[in-house]
């Protein structure tokens, strides 16, 4: 008998999730699970959230006990609707306030086993709480509760469970597990407006930021351009900017540059400089070896006018999420 394509069922789920972006999940899915099963929970849309800075814990309702469940997350990945869906075209309040086109971040666990058999999380209905440590490192929109403030609601089940193989077909005859850890964000310098200046009417026709990054493979040589990306955030649909972005590289300074027919709000100027694993995979990873830096950054208006800086945005070298 063949095993279950369980990938294309995950990502429907995800993608169940993803339709109500930036909310946080009242309930786990399943809504009920053994110990050693996996769970998944929708934990809202918060910035700066990773797998090093959370806080994970299961509350009974039957004797108020609090286990710690931290350790037995399995990932922790974004998930965005389609370009061409409702979410994506047609929700432009929620996504202006939020600062960032729309996903929402999806936590896996592998619960714990339950006390009858040797574990260390009770039986019966509970609550489980995601908190951000320190609560700084996290940023939430303003209009949307944090995950920090919700109750999560969990029934522990009685037996032993396992975690998900998340099993695929591959060809006609055989099947491999996948991990969903391969979805989560990768080691990144990102480079966020600043909430203050993402709420001005102001329309800009271009900027160009340049940001010090020093980086080198694990034996200190250059790493080539092209394994390293610029991802920028997609608001376009929604701004009707019609915004383009380049980059070009100068040792350790690289130039990225947006341009816009239409001009852009403040909040598209938002991006990730990240770096793909070597040529030679089996190599170690690349290295961010300093601390990145704002260099510069420039404003024109639609006349090629030239804007002062109201608001900086902030430059984050983010925790490896697979460490």
């Amino acid at each position: 008998m063949k095993k279950l394509q369980t990938i294309p069922v995950f990502i429907a789920i995800l993608l169940i999730f993803s339709s109500l972006s930036g909310c946080v999940g009242l309930n786990s899915f399943p809504l009920a699970a053994r110990g050693g099963d996996t769970v998944l929970f929708a934990v809202g849309t918060p910035e700066g959230m990773t797998r090093n800075n959370i806080s994970v814990t299961f509350t009974s309702d039957v004797d108020s006990s609090i286990t710690d469940i931290t350790k037995d997350i399995r990932s922790l990945s974004k998930f965005y609707p389609a370009k061409t869906s409702d979410m994506a075209l047609n929700n432009s309040n929620a996504i202006y306030i939020a600062g960032h086109e729309p996903w929402l971040s999806v936590l896996s666990i592998d619960l714990p086993l339950s006390i009858p058999d040797g574990g260390p999380i009770p039986v019966g209905t509970g609550t489980v709480s995601v908190q951000c440590i320190p609560r700084t490192d996290c940023t939430f929109p303003g209009f949307f509760p944090h995950v920090n403030d919700i109750g999560i609601t969990l029934e522990i089940l009685p037996g032993t469970g396992n975690p998900h193989p998340f099993d695929y077909a591959f060809g006609s005859t055989g099947s491999f597990p996948a991990d969903p850890a391969l979805l989560d964000e990768q080691q990144q310098v990102t480079v966020r407006p600043d909430a203050n200046g993402s709420n001005t009417s102001t329309r800009y026709g271009a900027a160009e930021f340049v940001i010090s990054m020093p980086v080198t493979t694990y034996n200190g040589g250059t790493v080539p351009d092209s394994d390293i990306v610029v991802i920028a955030e997609d608001l376009t649909t929604l701004t009707g900017s019609q915004r383009n972005v380049i980059w070009k590289r100068s040792g350790d300074n690289f130039t990225v540059i947006f341009s816009a027919p239409n001009g852009m709000k403040f909040n598209e100027f938002r991006f990730s400089l990240v770096m793909k694993a070597p040529v030679q995979t089996t190599d170690p990873a690349h290295i961010y070896t300093t601390a990145p830096t704002l260099i510069s950054e420039n404003y024109y208006g639609l006349d090629g006018s030239v804007i002062p800086p109201t608001a900086s945005p902030t430059i984050v070298l983010a925790l490896d999420y697979t460490q």
